[in-house]
């Protein structure tokens, strides 16, 4: 919401350069938001299925652990995309 107000009020061709850059990747990284949510709930689903399953700790653990890798890779990305992006909007709407 916060590109589409400044790209709005500003004309700046090496910004709307700029802009469109970082509106792909906002959407890349709303996509991957919604792969994670997908996995979340497919992992959800694959506990509840195999509840009975002796081996269901290790098996939990182990794609736990893989979801929590990305989700934290995916928010330093993030932060350092949104990092990136408010200094754009500082240099060119000063």
């Amino acid at each position: 919401n916060r590109l589409s107000v400044v790209v709005d009020s500003e004309g700046d061709k090496e910004f709307l350069k700029q802009a469109e850059y970082f509106q792909n990747e906002f959407i890349l990284k709303d996509g991957f938001i919604n792969d994670l949510i997908k996995d979340v709930n497919e992992h959800k689903k694959y506990i509840n299925a195999n509840i009975e399953d002796g081996n269901l700790i290790y098996k939990i653990s182990k794609k736990q652990a893989k979801l929590r890798n990305e989700i934290s890779n995916f928010e330093k990305d993030f932060s350092n995309l949104k990092n990136e992006f408010n200094k754009l909007i500082e240099h060119f709407l000063v």
